[in-house]
């Protein structure tokens, strides 16, 4: 059971998907019709209400279930109400029987558990064109039950249309840019440039990193020790470093090649599951001062290097075996706990594009207190680079050529 400040006195619908299984085998044999409706509902609007309206008329229970945040992939920000804040709201409605959360981006686990006689979802799903790869995954699952896909009909709303006009996390610049963008550019546009991409071969050169989150909630301080005891809930493992870079090209270009000569570094973060919060982080890793072993007998369009600067390239003749070989270099260098003021851009002279943050820029300029476009002015002309880039976190970015 979702666990929370009790605000509202909702927690007798409230229950995990097990508990709901068991409910489930009562409600058949008692020849009751289980309607099931899921969705992210981070913000409730009318829509919402005509959909759940119309779901409750088709049966004798209805059963909501919502996505877990760690699920939601609706951009930053998103969802902007926790698990135990949608849940509740939910469970607030005389409409709604009963609530849970699903750990997974579709509904499969809560048609598995409930396995419902209708399974109700909005009007614009009628539509083939909006049927993605989770609709048939979910219709496959519920067929398998003998279950029934209805689509309600009447006033539709999109909660991420009114999320975005309304309470975007962009702030006010942002949303500017954003409109000044689509006023100079349109989706054909965006698309040309893509399909541009389908041409390149490309190099990726940079470590190997593994992102490990294990999963931990305190027990308490030991009673031997000045500690907090925390306990392993579970852990998840993703690519990291160079390793997403290619996978990312990979989706857009004609040939990625990757690059590298030393072994998966893991970056082993514990967080405290319930807020996100990370608690501390190891990373096995060692200086490995290597040098960069490969012929370049194959001379890509574009060669991307992500230097993380833990000693794959180490220093300026091995950068320099790098530009002198590569046809186009397009660099990051980044400044991490392991390498604090030892992994500059200063030792890449010559990199055709190249991509910083904020105080990765100070660093190789040695000044704290004059502006960023003024120092990319200089550091690009120390470098001799066409295109330089400084990244400001949710503040944007500075782009000059």
């Amino acid at each position: 059971m979702i666990k929370g400040p009790a605000i509202l006195k909702t927690s007798h619908k409230i229950h995990s998907l097990d508990q709901l299984r068991d409910l489930a085998v009562q409600w058949r044999a008692e020849g009751k019709r289980v309607v099931l409706c899921h969705g992210t509902f981070d913000l409730v609007h009318p829509g919402h209400l005509e959909h759940l309206r119309q779901a409750r008329d088709l049966g004798d229970i209805l059963v909501v279930t919502i996505t877990s945040g760690s699920h939601v992939a609706k951009g930053p920000g998103r969802p902007i109400f926790d698990d135990w804040r949608r849940a509740n709201f939910l469970a607030a409605l005389d409409l709604v029987d009963f609530v849970a959360v699903v750990n997974d981006a579709t509904a499969v686990p809560a048609i598995v558990s409930l396995q419902p006689t209708i399974y109700c979802k909005g009007e614009e799903y009628a539509a083939l064109e909006r049927r993605g790869q989770n609709y048939y995954y979910e219709l496959e699952w519920l067929t398998k039950y003998k279950g029934q896909m209805v689509f309600t009909t009447g006033f539709q709303a999109s909660a991420s249309h009114i999320i975005n006009q309304h309470l975007s996390s962009l702030g006010l610049g942002g949303e500017a840019f954003i409109a000044q963008l689509k006023n100079k550019y349109n989706v054909n546009d965006v698309l040309s440039w893509l399909e541009k991409a389908k041409e390149l071969s490309v190099g990726v050169i940079g470590e190997s990193i593994i992102d490990e989150y294990v999963y931990v909630t305190p027990e308490g301080k030991s009673p031997k020790d000045s500690i907090i005891n925390w306990r392993q809930l579970g852990s998840e493992r993703f690519p990291g470093g160079a390793d997403i870079v290619t996978g990312h090209l990979q989706s857009l270009c004609h040939e990625v090649i990757r690059q590298s000569n030393t072994e998966p570094i893991v970056k082993r973060r514990y967080v405290h599951k319930p807020f996100a919060q990370k608690v501390f982080e190891t990373m096995g890793i060692q200086n490995q001062s290597v040098g960069y072993p490969l012929q370049f007998i194959y001379r890509p369009s574009l060669t991307v290097v992500a230097d993380y600067g833990h000693g794959l390239i180490p220093n300026w003749d091995e950068a320099e075996k790098v530009l002198t070989n590569c046809n186009y270099v397009a660099l990051t260098v980044q400044t991490n706990s392991s390498n604090w003021g030892f992994n500059l851009a200063t030792k890449w002279p010559g990199a055709n594009y190249v991509v910083l943050d904020e105080m990765e820029l100070r660093l190789a300029c040695q000044n704290k207190v004059e502006s960023v476009p003024l120092l990319m002015e200089m550091q690009m002309a120390r470098m001799q680079s066409k295109y330089f880039a400084v990244t400001l976190g949710h503040e944007g970015c500075f782009v000059m050529k």
